[in-house]
């Protein structure tokens, strides 16, 4: 149950973050996203101590590669940045959130890292496309090839972020050993 509630806490989240870019409530949706996801902390992380270590470890590394698809062209976000150069905050608790579904949701892809590339592959346009649609992102002046950009990054992505996520509780467990 706390997985299913995880991934709907996780589309509600997307989608509070991705439908209100350009709005004037976009602020208190951002709000909203965090909020879930202190509940998501709260009550459904079984590990406080890795989901927070997993959150830390994640989100700037997808952050980043959202930049550097920004810096590139291969995506144009709307809304307002944190910082010149850097993707918009909406991107980077979308990445808070994406990390949250590791122990969560997403569990199931730990120890598969090869399904976890074709999830990004195949996923991360789709949910991009799906952004575009609601006024949020668009992929440039190449929407082809920028997608599959996009598509080769998140398939590079997804495992290595699944591989950070599993590291702390490794950590833990091997403390525990000695």
């Amino acid at each position: 149950m706390a997985r299913l509630l995880n991934f709907v806490l996780f589309q509600a989240a997307w989608f509070l973050c991705v439908a209100t870019v350009g709005r004037p409530w976009a602020g208190a949706a951002l709000a909203g996203a965090g909020l879930l996801l202190v509940v998501h902390a709260r009550w459904l992380a079984k590990d406080a101590r890795r989901e927070f270590l997993t959150l830390a470890l994640v989100a700037p590394l997808g952050f980043l590669l959202d930049s550097a698809f920004g810096h590139w062209g291969v995506l144009r976000y709307h809304g307002a940045g944190l910082l010149p150069g850097f993707a918009p905050l909406w991107i980077l608790v979308l990445w808070l959130w994406f990390a949250a579904t590791f122990h969560g949701s997403l569990a199931w892809l730990q120890h598969r890292p090869l399904l976890g590339g074709l999830l990004g592959l195949v996923g991360a346009p789709c949910s991009y496309a799906a952004g575009a649609r609601l006024g949020a992102v668009d992929f440039g002046d190449a929407p082809l090839r920028n997608a599959s950009i996009v598509a080769v990054g998140w398939a590079l992505a997804t495992p290595t972020c699944l591989w950070i996520a599993a590291r702390p509780g490794l950590a833990r467990q091997s403390s525990k050993a000695a």
